[in-house]
């Protein structure tokens, strides 16, 4: 047991028990609002995908059209991003996550209104603006409540939101835009967006009245409670947080920040090009109707979920990160060759993108065990938001670049060929670097 002390005061000492029921407590109270958070930032992040064959009929959207207004949201993100995250740090978590919540419901249920492919494009950019900062956000607050040795589990299930938010989407978007269609004047997809926007304004008044912005405002933590905790914070990394940006970019470390930068742009170009492209292969192949679209696209996030879970336990108890990162990307590069090779058969292309979705899965979630494999610990900070940043841009450009690849190429099989050629890419980079990774590992 430890005694922590403040001046002449102590704390009472604590058991390993007490200490536990502490983190659980917290862990109940906040991961639920945070979770429920992410699933709704996800809907309506991706479900443009399944509304993207109505829309064209609609809008008159090229395939280029719809893969610039999936991807411009990334844009927006990353231009506020950083500005929303110090503002959250500045005005407290719960002001800030509700105005990103409730701005980003308001934008997505305004969707409804476009009328050309220029209007799209514009509030995809506007939904990206309002979303900035969401999940740095998240990830900071957690800094807040969580010690680095107890943040894993958290950070954990906020990464399985994404996983459930794509199980949610399908059947979801698929009944509304089936179900919806004409009434009160207004198309399937408008309906969606409406349905599908409200909600995040709700749980944004939820995160509002219900998540304190620290220990500090937490009601329901005793006065010895909020002590210890305090007291677990101070062994943060404070004045690593102030040089990280510095010791991110000195000479020996932008390279291994750009290689990780290049690994997420390649897991990131993958993993959205698959959500917002997936609803159109599923028709493709020749499945009929919305509601059977959106429920075939169910079976990929559930076999990613198992696939990221399964993946992560073993990485994790072999001590091992770039086998395990490049064999999931080339299971992703499998998944996109099946894709391309059996792409008019239903079953040849679900068990495509199930590779595929299962790959990416779980490299991405390798891939955030990297970082601190290959640079010290002083650089962290500074190097994640970098490395996130850049690695953006492959959120950006993967829809976009298969618009228009589709365009030109008329071709689904042509057009995922530089995709395939990207996933080998961050494959055999990573294993290049997989000695000095080791290295760092065994100095740590």
């Amino acid at each position: 047991m430890t005694t922590y002390t403040r001046g002449a005061k102590a704390t009472t000492q604590w058991s390993p028990a007490r200490e536990e029921q502490l983190y659980r407590r917290i862990f109940l109270r906040l991961i639920p609002i945070l979770f429920i958070s992410q699933i709704f930032a996800f809907l309506d992040r991706v479900n443009i995908g399944f509304a993207k064959t109505h829309m064209a009929n609609d809008l008159g959207l090229t395939s280029a059209q719809y893969g610039l207004a999936a991807g411009v949201f990334f844009l927006g993100n990353m231009l506020l991003e950083v500005p929303s995250n110090l503002l959250l740090h500045r005005i407290g978590a719960r002001r800030s996550l509700f105005r990103i919540m409730f701005l980003w419901g308001i934008v997505s249920s305004a969707t409804l209104f476009v009328r050309t492919a220029h209007e799209l494009v514009l509030m995809r950019f506007l939904l990206g603006l309002c979303e900035a900062g969401f999940w740095p956000g998240v990830l900071l607050y957690l800094t807040y409540w969580f010690p680095a040795a107890r943040r894993a589990n958290a950070v954990a299930i906020c990464l399985l939101a994404p996983i459930a938010a794509g199980i949610l989407a399908g059947p979801l978007s698929g009944w509304i835009l089936s179900d919806m269609e004409g009434r009160l004047g207004l198309h399937g997809w408008q309906w969606m967006f409406l349905l599908e926007g409200i909600p995040a304004c709700l749980v944004g008044l939820l995160v509002r009245f219900c998540l304190p912005d620290g220990p500090q405002e937490a009601a329901w933590l005793s006065s010895d409670e909020r002590f210890r905790l305090l007291a677990d914070l101070k062994h943060q990394e404070s004045a690593e947080l102030a040089t990280g940006t510095r010791a991110a970019f000195g000479r020996p470390q932008i390279v291994r920040v750009a290689l990780l930068a290049f690994l997420l742009a390649c897991v990131l170009c993958g993993v959205f090009l698959n959500v917002f492209w997936l609803p159109t292969v599923i028709a493709e192949a020749g499945v009929r109707g919305d509601l059977r679209i959106g429920i075939y696209s169910v079976v990929p996030y559930v076999v990613g979920g198992v696939a990221m879970i399964l993946v992560s336990r073993h990485s994790d108890a072999r001590g091992e990160r770039h086998w395990h990162f490049a064999g999931s990307m080339l299971t992703a590069a499998a998944g996109l060759a099946t894709i391309a090779c059996g792409h008019s058969s239903m079953w040849v292309a679900l068990t495509g993108i199930c590779l595929l979705t299962a790959g990416l899965s779980s490299a991405l979630a390798v891939f955030w065990a990297l970082p601190p494999a290959l640079l010290p610990k002083a650089a962290l900070p500074g190097a994640i938001a970098a490395i996130n940043m850049i690695g953006g841009i492959g959120a950006l450009a993967g829809p976009w670049l298969m618009g228009v690849l589709r365009d030109r190429t008329e071709s689904a099989a042509l057009s995922l060929a530089p995709f395939f050629v990207l996933m080998i890419a961050g494959a055999m980079c990573s294993l290049l670097f997989a000695r000095g990774a080791a290295d760092a590992v065994h100095h740590a």
